[in-house]
């Protein structure tokens, strides 16, 4: 039973309603926001303290995706069907309830149009009471009923997260929060926690091919392991001797090709450390030819091998080198070095000597 009278109540209810569910909505968006930060706060917390194993990392990410979706729907999806007309989960009883809280006077009369409009009786009597209640209600701004500032004490929670980030830049945390979060996107990847101590190389990471490597490391911190172990590839760990308590040591014999190893202790792994071979020049093959001047009627020879010669005058050499490992080879002439440049490791000269040398 709709008249003027009672259809202005009901734009009354309608906007009433509107501002009752937008002020819902602002408050779903405060608590969304802090209990979703919480969650995550607390999710990180538990990473950051207890270096979480991959399947336990998987479960905490996903339910914290369903967490989020859930504080979604309760908080920000219902309060804004309601605003929208998608939903109306409160009635028009409880509203007049709500009214009624802020005007007292009014809430038996607002509760009794309500009831009496949905009655299906008609009759004179009846319309002129509904009537007359519309217009004792017309006065009133049901709006005034509802304040935003009622949502301040929700906002301020908001404070909450923004004190916990600021305790955790001043304490230095920050990038170990950070790492936290990565460590969670990355569920399916197992991450180590740092060691108590730190493992430098006090060797070089270079090898003399043919020679053993005798590596040498040193630790630091305030706890020391008792034992460290080499880890190369393909092979079982080779225990270091432990000259004192921060330094060990271990001969690697001759080894023969690049080679990276880790170090490991307990449930510490370091590396990978990574050591090149550097191979020394080496002359693979030399044969000279001497052909001597006439006047000494000496027949020309064929010498094989690197030496040191004494050349008389005019006599001409004609030498074929190999060498690898090396661009050049030089000559110690007359107490002068002369470099000569290998063409894909060979080298052929010819020289005549212009006076006698040894």
């Amino acid at each position: 039973m709709s008249t003027p009278s009672t259809h202005i109540i009901q734009q009354k209810l309608h906007r009433f309603l509107k501002k009752y569910f937008l002020i819902e909505l602002y408050k779903g968006l405060a608590l969304f926001l802090f209990f979703s930060f919480l969650y995550l706060f607390i999710a990180g917390t538990i990473e950051y303290f207890f270096w979480l194993p991959p399947l336990i990392k998987k479960g905490l990410f996903f339910s914290s995706i369903l967490v989020i979706i859930v504080f979604f729907i309760a908080f920000l999806y219902i309060p804004l069907a309601n605003l929208i007309g998608l939903k109306q989960s409160l009635k028009t009883e409880k509203a007049a309830t709500l009214i009624g809280n802020h005007f007292p006077e009014i809430q038996d009369k607002l509760l009794n149009l309500l009831q009496l409009q949905k009655t299906n009786q008609n009759s004179e009597l009846l319309q002129a009471s509904i009537d007359q209640k519309a217009l004792d209600l017309a006065p009133f701004d049901f709006t005034k009923a509802l304040d935003f500032k009622q949502n301040k004490k929700y906002f301020s929670l908001l404070l909450i997260p923004f004190i916990f980030l600021l305790f955790i830049k001043i304490t230095g945390k920050e990038n170990a929060f950070k790492g936290s979060y990565k460590r969670l996107l990355s569920y399916n990847t197992y991450f180590q926690p740092p060691a108590p101590y730190h493992v430098n190389l006090l060797s070089s990471n270079q090898a003399t091919f043919g020679k053993d490597y005798n590596l040498s490391v040193k630790v630091h911190g305030k706890i020391l392991p008792e034992q460290l172990y080499l880890s190369l590839p393909s092979q079982s760990p080779i225990k270091l001797h432990k000259e004192n308590d921060s330094i060990f040591s271990l001969s690697i014999p001759q080894p023969k090709e690049d080679f990276q190893f880790f170090l490991l202790s307990g449930n510490y792994r370091f590396g990978p450390f990574r050591v090149s071979i550097h191979h020394p020049a080496v002359i693979t093959q030399t044969t000279m030819k001497l052909t001597y001047p006439t006047y000494l009627h000496k027949k020309a020879e064929v010498l094989n091998g690197p030496r040191n010669l004494s050349l008389p005058q005019e006599t001409q050499i004609q030498g074929n080198i190999s060498a690898a490992y090396t661009d050049t080879i030089s000559f110690f002439i007359d107490e002068k070095i002369q470099a000569y440049p290998l063409n894909e490791g060979k080298l052929e000269i010819i020289k005549k000597a212009s006076k006698s040398f040894s």
